[in-house]
């Protein structure tokens, strides 16, 4: 392999991993979004269950 094909495949492998980087923590943004939207959710049921006793 010469060496502007390494670099290319270095290149390429970076840009991979990259956008695997992004796609995780995209993930884990919106996964934990979700647990506060459904956090508040539980939060406001709990509150008017306490308010009919």
């Amino acid at each position: 392999m010469t060496f502007g094909r390494r670099t290319q495949a270095v290149a390429q492998s970076l840009r991979e991993a990259s956008d695997t980087v992004k796609a995780e923590f995209t993930d884990l943004g919106e996964e934990a979004l979700d647990r506060v939207r459904q956090t508040g959710i539980d939060a406001v049921d709990a509150a008017k269950g306490a308010a009919k006793l």
